[in-house]
């Protein structure tokens, strides 16, 4: 089984611009296509735009899931997909942001590739313009992964003083030694909403 891994806090109403953005539900859409052996474990920092078990009811109807109730303190990202981790069961990990769409193909053919041995790190596309398809490849972020149980129990947590900025990446380069670490662009995750940032190259999705 998969175990998808998420936290999040205040993303079911997102205003952005002159939009109003609902990325967790889209979120939830997707990880609601999937099929075969999953399981969703999401973290929750005391979100109040609109309550999380309502949402998770509304959009989530095919794959089980837990919330993890991580109370009203100051959100960390790191600490709630390692909260997510330790309520997890499946032998697969996908550990992911909460406004990233995902395909069913894309899990699939990410877990055949962990049963060779592999740890997945897509680049992820991302929209950076509201109304139109232009985007970019988030070449500079780590934080979607996919990777056995046995292996990130190798690695260890993710850093959870979130100010160090210590990636998973960095870890599995020290760790994984011999291990086929994969690394491409990989249309199957879609990052509904990213401003430009200067670390990334423009591009068009074709």
């Amino acid at each position: 089984m998969l175990s998808i891994c998420t936290t999040v806090k205040n993303r079911s109403i997102v205003k952005a611009k002159d939009h109003t953005l609902e990325l967790l539900p889209l979120f939830l859409k997707s990880i609601n296509k999937i099929t075969g052996g999953v399981e969703l474990i999401i973290s929750d920092w005391g979100s109040t735009d609109v309550p999380i078990q309502d949402t998770l009811e509304k959009y989530i109807t095919k794959v089980p899931y837990k919330v993890i109730d991580m109370g009203d303190k100051k959100f960390s990202r790191n600490q709630g997909v390692n909260a997510a981790y330790e309520n997890s069961s499946g032998e697969n990990i996908l550990f992911i942001d909460a406004d990233i769409g995902v395909k069913d193909k894309a899990i699939k053919n990410g877990v055949k590739k962990l049963n060779n041995g592999k740890i997945i790190f897509p680049i992820v596309f991302a929209f950076t313009e509201l109304d139109s398809r232009k985007g970019l490849w988030c070449k500079e972020d780590f934080k979607t992964v996919m990777v056995t149980r046995k292996g990130f129990e190798k690695i260890g947590p993710w850093e959870e003083d979130d100010t160090k900025g210590k990636k998973l990446f960095r870890h599995c380069r020290g760790s994984f030694v011999g291990i086929n670490i994969i690394r491409e662009q990989n249309k199957g995750f879609t990052h509904y909403w990213h401003p430009e940032t200067d670390k990334n190259i423009w591009t068009r999705r074709r």
